[in-house]
């Protein structure tokens, strides 16, 4: 009876059936995922959807760079923000902010292009410059999931991927009718139209408020100073040497294994999906909370074993389903890498911390996992290739989860 009353318990709540919606959108998300891959690898071989790979990490990763702490910082503001002008003029600051990110972008990876293309010894320097202007929109993802988080809205965190992939998905299927053969341009054109076009109209509906605009970018500024620049300092570190994994794969190995790596990732990526649900629909009740409920611990602990054992079991016959034969190796690495998203998961309820604006205690966490992050892929890729990359994250993820347990419980003696 006792599986069956806490069932009951949690799904009588208000913040449950959020999380459902928001964990439903995110499935939903992975099954686009999933259909776009499908398509994606019977349409190109090894190598090109290695290209394709290659240049979706690299502007992924410069991506990261290009956000300063302006989005959490936006994110941080709107939770504890309940003026519903305000909010409209913070999402018109953030607008703004994400605008000059992507044109940074977009210029760094022109001028960059034959320096990432003799790196990885790939010639994605003419395609890098020609796609660069429509970089420009990235980091509008980044400011559509902060406004979502942290006014806690959270189907514009449901729509931010779902209307994108879709669009994407749909401009796919309908392409044999226009035309025989598709390339590996053609296939990132048709990704970032989908994107531009989805974010244009959610932006539309949301309507940011430009009024003022010099007040509610002050601020911004401000608290991205406060704050931002710290949790910044620490995330750049964090999340580009997390994602040296996938640059150390192609340039130790080759395009194809990150090919590879990049597909394994993807099909266990799903385990995530409830711990970040959980994270997001928490965040504004966070910021006036005094501590974690036990029953998150819980919950997202359950959850994430479940996963394990389900890719123990099924994760051949998932491969064979979703890929061809070519991409039979991807099957070999969903255990492991299911281990280090348990680890990974295990940390998301302690976005609490963010939520209080402890952003030294977040950086520190940040640096230490980096030195890890960047010693394990030097050492360990080179010696045992996808591995060694799992290994190395594993490490890495492990050192993550014990600091935020260790600085949690420092944060509840101190009160």
């Amino acid at each position: 009876m006792r599986p069956l009353k806490i069932w009951n318990d949690i799904r009588s709540k208000a913040p449950f059936r959020q999380v459902m919606w928001l964990f439903a959108s995110y499935l939903g998300l992975i099954v686009l995922g999933f259909a776009l891959k499908y398509e994606q690898t019977h349409l190109l071989d090894e190598a090109m959807y290695g290209r394709y790979a290659l240049v979706i990490s690299v502007t992924g990763i410069l991506a990261i760079i290009f956000r300063f702490g302006y989005f959490i910082s936006l994110q941080v503001l709107l939770a504890k923000n309940v003026n519903s002008e305000r909010e409209r003029k913070l999402l018109g600051a953030g607008f703004m902010a994400a605008l000059a990110c992507g044109l940074g972008l977009s210029l760094s990876t022109w001028l960059m292009s034959d320096a990432i293309s003799a790196f990885f010894h790939e010639d994605v320097g003419g395609l890098l410059r020609s796609l660069s202007p429509l970089f420009a929109v990235i980091p509008m993802s980044s400011l559509l999931v902060a406004y979502g988080s942290g006014t806690n809205k959270v189907w514009v965190n449901m729509l931010v991927n779902l209307i994108p992939k879709s669009l994407f998905l749909l401009t796919l299927l309908a392409w044999p009718m226009y035309g025989d053969t598709i390339g590996v341009s053609t296939l990132l054109y048709m990704n970032f139209f989908s994107t531009i076009a989805a974010f244009i109209a959610l932006l539309i509906y949301l309507r940011p408020d430009f009024s003022k605009l010099g007040k509610s970018l002050g601020l911004l500024t401000k608290k991205t100073r406060s704050f931002g620049l710290k949790y910044y300092s620490g995330a750049i570190v964090n999340q580009t040497t997390y994602r040296l994994d996938e640059v150390c794969i192609g340039y130790f190995i080759n395009a194809g294994a990150l090919g590879i790596y990049s597909l394994a990732n993807m099909v266990c990526s799903p385990m995530l999906l409830m711990s970040q649900s959980l994270s997001t629909s928490l965040f504004k009740r966070f910021s006036g909370s005094k501590r974690i409920p036990a029953k998150v611990f819980l919950y997202n602990t359950i959850w994430l074993l479940g996963c394990v054992l389900f890719f123990l079991m099924s994760g051949q016959l998932i491969v064979q389903l979703l890929f061809s034969s070519d991409f039979s190796e991807v099957a070999h690495y969903l255990v492991p890498i299911s281990l280090v998203l348990l680890v990974h998961g295990s940390a998301a309820p302690f976005s609490f911390l963010v939520a209080k604006s402890m952003a030294h205690i977040i950086r520190n966490i940040a640096w230490a996992e980096a030195v890890v992050n960047i010693a394990g892929n030097l050492l360990l890729i080179p010696m045992y290739g996808i591995m060694g990359a799992i290994i190395a994250s594993f490490l890495a993820k492990s050192l993550n989860l014990l600091m935020f347990i260790y600085y949690y419980r420092k944060y509840l003696a101190v009160g």
